[in-house]
């Protein structure tokens, strides 16, 4: 599937999440995740994918507070770059992470989901004569994936000195309805992003030093309404 986000509206953020067969957790309750995540970008605009290792339960009603990160991934959008990833990963792309000269563009990514020896349920294959009827805008004609040589940087955040970064505390609430967990995680202050693209580097690496690990914790009962899908 693809997402549109306009830099700088409301909906532009992507919450934080876990891939999964969504009718499988409506009807039976359980997480059966895709064995790998992509996100193919089709544009150089908008937040960058952030990704922490840690996992869900396997009943979707399994508790996923007190968990501490000590990894993750930063990956910041680059038209034709594409990004591949475990697909039991919790990720997201807050807008707050946005570059401010991007305001007002497009970011676009096409997401592609893999599954082995298993197919999601409710799933319809997409019509051949609307395949046939497709066609390239101009816009995208010529882009083509390439290697662009960016291999991923290792990026440790703690306290400052021995090689590590500095950072800031991001506080992202998630969950069924958008509030029942707080994902607290340290990332790289805006200078530090800045240097990195300045050399080249467009994914990092995150280690988080002990003094700084992510962390997911309880934040409020369930809301009323329906569970939130995947964006």
């Amino acid at each position: 599937w693809v997402q549109l986000r306009t830099v700088g509206e409301k909906k532009e953020t992507i919450s934080f999440h876990f891939d999964k067969d969504e009718e499988l957790v409506d009807t039976h309750g359980i997480n059966v995740h895709p064995h790998i995540s992509t996100v193919t970008y089709l544009t150089s605009r908008g937040a960058p994918t952030t990704i922490l290792e840690t996992t869900a339960g396997f009943s979707y009603e399994d508790d996923i507070s007190a968990s501490t990160v000590t990894r993750g991934t930063l990956s910041t959008p680059v038209a034709g770059k594409h990004l591949a990833f475990d697909g039991r990963y919790l990720h997201g792309a807050p807008s707050n992470l946005t570059p401010d000269e991007d305001e007002c563009e497009l970011r676009c990514t096409l997401l592609v989901n893999i599954w082995l020896n298993f197919k999601p349920t409710g799933i319809d294959l997409f019509p051949q004569e609307e395949i046939d009827a497709l066609a390239a805008p101009s816009a995208v004609a010529d882009l083509h994936l390439h290697d662009n040589g960016d291999v991923a940087r290792r990026f440790t955040l703690g306290r400052q000195g021995g090689g590590r970064q500095s950072y800031h505390v991001h506080e992202y609430p998630f969950g069924p309805t958008g509030v029942e967990h707080l994902l607290r995680v340290p990332l790289p202050s805006l200078e530090s992003k800045q240097h990195h693209a300045s050399q080249g580097w467009t994914t990092l690496d995150l280690r988080f030093a002990r003094e700084c690990v992510a962390s997911v914790q309880p934040n409020k009962p369930q809301a009323s309404g329906k569970r939130r899908r995947t964006p």
